[in-house]
């Protein structure tokens, strides 16, 4: 009886073992996911911080105006209640950071007209897909990156390394010499 049970609990592990493919696209859409994943954590917790320094620095002032004897300082009461009432609005607000619309990747398999921005198999950026802004740049590339730009003005292709992400820009060094290129300017940016 022994037996048939240990047939019937492993032969079914030996026949049906499947071998997992992994995809690259696969891979690089999870990775996507995780830096847009911490990207929204990073800025939850500035907006968390802001709004909790702001809230104790109000009950701080507000303690402080109470405790003193004289009335000359009661009119701050109000201002530090103000202060903390915001910093509680912005500790709240912090939440939005993991809001459905944050979260939501826009790597899906699906090809719609707002969400085929990349090109995930060429890790490009491309201005006919798509933006080319801070957030789209930020999450495809890392200073770091061996990448290729070429602008809107003219036919050249420039490569090198992606020093600076910037705001309204990227900077790039290219043999031994530092390139600005706005990203209003940019046709596309690919690795």
């Amino acid at each position: 009886m022994k037996n048939l049970l240990y047939i019937l609990l492993f032969v079914p592990f030996l026949v049906f073992g499947q071998q997992v493919k992994i995809d690259t696209n696969t891979v690089s859409n999870i990775k996507i996911q995780q830096d847009l994943l911490l990207s929204s954590l990073d800025s939850h917790y500035k907006q968390y911080k802001l709004g909790a320094v702001m809230q104790i620095g109000g009950a701080l002032l507000s303690s402080f105006v109470i405790a003193s004897k004289t009335s000359d300082d009661d009119i701050l009461s109000i201002p530090s209640a103000v202060v903390s009432m915001i910093g509680g609005f912005i500790v709240i607000d912090s939440n939005k950071w993991f809001s459905k619309m944050k979260t939501i990747s826009r790597f899906s398999d699906k090809t719609t007209a707002s969400t085929r921005d990349f090109d995930l198999k060429s890790y490009e950026l491309n201005r006919s897909l798509g933006p080319i802004n801070l957030k789209n740049v930020k999450s495809m590339f890392r200073e770091g990156d061996s990448i290729s730009v070429k602008t809107i003005n003219g036919p050249v292709i420039l490569n090198g390394i992606l020093k600076t992400i910037a705001v309204n820009r990227i900077e790039m060094e290219s043999n031994s010499r530092l390139f600005k290129f706005y990203l209003n300017q940019i046709e596309f940016i690919k690795r």
